[in-house]
């Protein structure tokens, strides 16, 4: 046999699919399921609060709120999602993995901008699997109903926002939460060599 050198074994793939993101969007994906199945059985709008919140269960034909009705609806709904998927599995490449960071002198790590450690990177990774998860599972609560029904049942009305569902919701929280990682907290992350 040949022997394996050390750096083949150490050697890890440029990205892989973690599971966080996956257990998020399974429980997204479950609970707008569950909460469209509740919903479904409401025959009139409920006010929860009147003026603020209430359920107002509508048959979305169309996409962004039902402000775009577009032909061929089901086809568009399998490329945007492909895209979706494709485009968060390349930003998994640019999420950094859980290292311990080179120490200074001092036995504090060794970062431009001010010594944040290990903790900064477990909670910046933790974050954007989070907003990754979200927006998998969203995506993956309307793609269904698209495809089984052809529109998207719709429910919550809050305030003056168009009516919306969960998996909606978790679209936008977690791009949300993706777009304010990236903007925000990966500053300070460079390390010094």
């Amino acid at each position: 046999m040949y022997p394996i050198p050390d750096t083949a074994l150490s050697a890890k793939p440029r990205w892989s699919l973690r599971r966080q993101p996956l257990i998020w969007a399974v429980v997204v994906f479950f609970c707008d399921q569950a909460t469209k199945f509740w919903a479904v059985g409401l025959s009139q709008p409920k006010d929860i609060i009147p003026g603020l919140l209430s359920l107002a269960p509508i048959n979305n034909s169309a996409i962004l709120f039902g402000l775009w009705h577009i032909p061929h609806l089901k086809l568009f709904t399998i490329v945007l999602s492909l895209l979706v998927v494709y485009l968060t599995l390349n930003l998994q490449k640019f999420i950094p993995p859980t290292q311990t960071l080179p120490q200074s002198d001092i036995g504090v790590p060794a970062l431009k901008g001010g010594g944040r450690g290990e903790g900064d990177s477990q909670r910046y990774r933790r974050g954007m699997d989070f907003g990754i998860g979200l927006i998998w599972g969203g995506m993956m609560g309307n793609f269904t109903d698209r495809l089984i029904s052809g529109f998207v049942f719709d429910f919550i009305s809050l305030w003056r926002i168009p009516v919306f569902n969960l998996a909606d919701a978790a679209l936008t929280i977690g791009s949300g939460v993706i777009i304010w990682h990236l903007l925000f907290a990966q500053r300070g992350k460079e390390v010094v060599q």
